[in-house]
Order: C-alpha cells, then structure tokens, then sequence
C-alpha cells in the first residue's frame, strides 16, 4: 500500500477536525480515541498516527497546547511529523 504525504496530511486533519473516519485508497479507516482521550489512526502494514498529547511536558505539547494541531507517525523504528498541514521527516 502506498501512503502519500498528501494522505498524511488528510489524516491528520481528519483527527483534528473530529471526524469519525478517514479514506485513504478507497479504504475506510477509524480514528480511535485511546484510553488516555488521544485520537489515533492505524494502517495495518504502515504505522499509526497519534495527535500530540498536551499533557506531556515537551516543546510539541507546549505548540499545542497553543493551539498548533501536531500528530505523530510512528513507524516500526521511525517516526514523522505533522505540524499544521506540513509533513516533517525524521531524519
């Protein structure tokens, strides 16, 4: 499956705009909120993406906390970022 950066963008508005799922390829996809209230998305195969928790006491809960939408994307070993629309690789 291939999951463009263009996806992860509609992804991460999805989870930010309080949606109930998302469709990326013509497959529907759950946001799921976690037992700590986070929102997340699972792509079997791919990775999950997570909203950043504004309980942590990092520079990222910190952004969002001011009102700068962030998610994660954990992958296997790696990670990416999603900050405001704009796709951040791990490097």
């Amino acid at each position: 499956m291939t999951i463009t950066k263009h996806d992860y963008v509609t992804i991460h508005k999805a989870i930010h705009n309080d949606a109930n799922d998302v469709s990326i390829n013509g497959t529907k996809y759950h946001i799921a909120k976690r037992s700590n209230g986070l929102k997340s998305v699972k792509i079997p195969g791919f990775g999950t993406f997570i909203e950043q928790n504004i309980e942590d006491n990092t520079e990222y809960a910190k952004k969002a906390k001011k009102g700068d939408k962030i998610t994660w994307l954990v992958k296997d070993a790696s990670w990416e970022l999603i900050v405001n629309n704009e796709v951040i690789n791990n490097k």
